[in-house]
């Protein structure tokens, strides 16, 4: 066994540093993008947000693999950035107990408190 900083990987991507918490909750990364309807499935994100601009928000949605909605959070305000800082951190719970066994798209589209929109998505399946 190696050390990961001895393979060349950054260490930013090696760091035990900063544990991501939002809503609340620690999320620990997952290892894989396969889940059982029986797991919870969180997300977390970072939205940032321009100093003094108004609340931000949040809209997760669920896609199959022809692009139809299968769930939809709708959209959510987001409480202010704390501590002067310009980042809020989202974890959520993401609902997949009746997600038939398939492939799955989860969308997360944010807009920051100047109305700046962001959308980042991640592939997932359920076994």
């Amino acid at each position: 066994v190696r050390p990961a900083s001895a393979l060349g990987l950054e260490a930013s991507l090696i760091d035990e540093g900063t544990p991501l918490i939002g809503g609340g909750a620690q999320v620990f990364p997952a290892g894989t993008t396969e889940f059982s309807r029986s797991e919870q499935l969180f997300c977390y994100f970072e939205l940032y947000t321009s100093e003094g601009a108004g609340p931000a928000n949040v809209h997760l949605r669920i896609l199959d693999k022809t692009g139809a909605p299968k769930w939809d959070s709708g959209t959510a305000q987001l409480g202010p950035a704390e501590g002067g800082k310009a980042m809020i951190p989202v974890g959520l719970n993401v609902p997949i107990t009746s997600l038939p066994s398939g492939y799955y798209r989860l969308e997360a589209m944010a807009k920051d408190g100047a109305d700046k929109p962001a959308i980042q998505a991640m592939n997932f399946a359920i076994k």
